[in-house]
């Protein structure tokens, strides 16, 4: 008898055993699907279609942060603007550069291609934007965003009825642009602008009025980009009046290539980057603490490196400051250890600061136009004896003082007044999503 009890509880305890087990099993199963079910829905795959541009304004309004836009190769057509607002830790990718194209050359309504507007940690990249009616990527008042392994251009002839920027983020901070392709912008083909901590790095931007600019932004680095047959290659600005950032502070320009940029200026009128000459290869606005250093500035016809202040702006092109604390000079800025060379013609179609540039008083034989050029602007602000800015170049780098604001009258080539070590600036880092 007591036998038979221990075989039937033996036997119970089998079955509760294997019971207890299977439902185990079965809960790893169940969380198992429910991992993969939260997995597939942060990601939205989405397809050309004729239906396209609703589907992916949709997803882009109803999606929960954290959501990844997976957009399959081929073309997608647009005819509106595509908006993206208040959203965190959100990636759009695409299947390659030259995979997935975003054309708005249909675009029929809105300003711009892409805009984004309040967003923390955006990330996009592997796709091209391309041909919108205004700016292709407009991107404000974020906090770490990210444009990579991409291209933003506009096709067909370079021409003022093209789009004023090409990727335009404006009012951000932690700003990331890596190995971007732009073409085509009547503006700047990159431009950032009122931001805090910024990398603009290997990069290539050709055919553009200005190929990077850098305007009124605080800690900036811009490095291994490739700027060429731009009007002007790069640009590092401050401008009055506007509102988030008043003066540029700190940013550090190097191992850019900076070559033949000559190509005629095709701003629309009334533009600020309509100033810029033909030929130019670096020019600093009004800007603060500017390392300039270990570039490649061949063959630039008008500068090599221009320093500018904004009252020539307003002595030559008729500009208006009104803004009581806003500094119309460079200071502190230290530009060493660069190759700076030319040896091309002058553009036959020049803007007005190009044409007094090369005309019969400035400088008309271009073998005898200085590689470093300074407007002959003095901050009035800065302590007796301090100088403006410091060179540290090899002795076959020339310099030109232009007094071009009053035209040429007390122009020298006397560069011993600069001849200076000036402040180096620690590297910057940002936060900004990259690609898994």
């Amino acid at each position: 008898m007591k036998q038979l009890q221990f075989l039937l509880l033996a036997l119970f305890l089998a079955a509760f055993t294997l019971l207890t087990f299977t439902g185990c099993g079965k809960d790893d199963d169940d969380d198992d699907n429910q991992q993969q079910q939260q997995q597939d829905d942060s990601v939205i795959q989405i397809s050309p279609s004729e239906d396209v541009q609703a589907e992916l304004q949709e997803a882009l309004i109803t999606m929960e942060n954290g959501t990844t836009i997976e957009l399959a190769a081929g073309t997608y057509n647009f005819t509106n603007t595509i908006s993206i607002r208040d959203k965190n830790n959100i990636t759009i990718r695409g299947a390659g550069q030259a995979e997935t194209i975003l054309d708005f050359s249909g675009q029929t309504a809105g300003a711009e291609g892409i805009i984004g507007e309040n967003l923390n940690s955006f990330l996009m990249h592997d796709l091209t934007v391309q041909d919108a009616t205004g700016d292709n990527i407009k991107f404000q008042d974020c906090d770490g965003i990210t444009f990579m392994d991409m291209a933003a251009q506009y096709n067909g002839p370079a021409d003022e009825t093209n789009g004023a920027y090409a990727l335009y983020p404006v009012t951000s901070t932690n700003v990331l642009v890596d190995n971007v392709y732009i073409r085509g912008a009547s503006d700047a083909g990159i431009y950032v602008g009122q931001s805090d901590k910024v990398i603009v790095r290997n990069s290539y931007c050709e055919e553009n009025v200005a190929g990077i600019e850098i305007e009124n932004c605080t800690d900036a680095e811009v490095y291994g980009n490739t700027c060429t047959n731009n009007t002007g290659g790069l640009l590092v600005f401050s401008l009055p009046g506007l509102p988030v950032i008043g003066n540029g502070v700190g940013t550090r320009v190097y191992d850019n290539l900076l070559e033949n940029n000559n190509h005629v200026n095709f701003a629309p009128a009334g533009n600020m980057v309509e100033a810029v000459p033909p030929g130019c290869g670096i020019m600093l606005l009004a800007n603060t603490g500017i390392e300039v250093t270990n570039n490649e500035i061949i063959d630039n016809a008008v500068m090599g490196v221009g320093i500018v202040s904004f009252t020539t702006l307003v002595a030559l092109a008729g500009e208006n400051i009104n803004d009581d604390n806003y500094n119309a000079y460079c200071s502190d800025v230290y530009i060493h250890n660069n190759t700076i060379r030319s040896s091309v013609p002058y553009q036959e179609e020049m803007n007005l600061i190009g044409g007094l540039m090369t005309g019969n008083l400035g400088y008309p034989d271009p073998a005898d136009m200085p590689d470093i050029i300074w407007d002959s602007q003095v901050d009035p602000n800065l302590a007796e004896g301090v100088a403006q800015f410091c060179i540290n170049e090899d002795p076959s780098v020339t310099f030109g003082a232009t007094d071009i604001a009053s035209f040429f009258q007390d122009k020298n080539d006397d560069i011993t007044p600069f001849l200076c070590e000036g402040n180096t600036l620690d590297p910057i880092s940002v936060t900004a999503p990259q690609p898994e």
